[in-house]
């Protein structure tokens, strides 16, 4: 870029700006670009080995489904390899719970015919109400 301003001066204004010149605008449009210019997208890259994590997590359809006039409440517990992307999901009724959780799990593992190193999830606060409640989710949670 400063090269190209450089020759435009340069056949615009012949003999007035010196070669000398060319250094000096390439460290000014630098660093107009870097305070300026465009925002450069930010990317960080993760590598997960294949059979290291294994992902959960339940989410809602964005469309409504009716089945004979009644809405078809329910949610999609899923599950997928990092590595391969491969994704398992299953139909549940009612809300997260560790049960649920604990099934879905359980089905993806056995269509996946094995199970990654490390599995996670989100917190699943919204399956217990007091620590109690969260220790022994916690316990089952190791113990699967």
């Amino acid at each position: 870029m400063g090269l190209t301003l450089w020759e435009y001066l340069e056949d615009e204004h012949a003999g007035k700006f010196p070669y000398s010149v060319l250094r000096t605008l390439q460290r000014r449009v630098k660093h107009w670009k870097a305070t300026q210019g465009l925002d450069k997208a930010v990317i960080f890259r993760q590598s997960v080995p294949a059979g290291q994590q294994g992902l959960s997590d339940f989410s809602h359809l964005a469309a409504e489904i009716i089945i004979q006039g009644e809405v078809f409440i329910h949610l999609l517990c899923q599950f997928w390899l990092a590595y391969s992307g491969w994704r398992y999901v299953q139909i549940t009724l009612g809300a997260e719970s560790y049960s649920v959780l604990a099934d879905g799990l359980q089905s993806a593992l056995f269509h996946a015919g094995g199970s990654p190193i490390e599995h996670g999830t989100d917190s699943l606060s919204a399956t217990f109400n007091n620590s109690v409640e969260e220790q022994k989710l916690t316990q089952s949670y190791e113990v699967l």
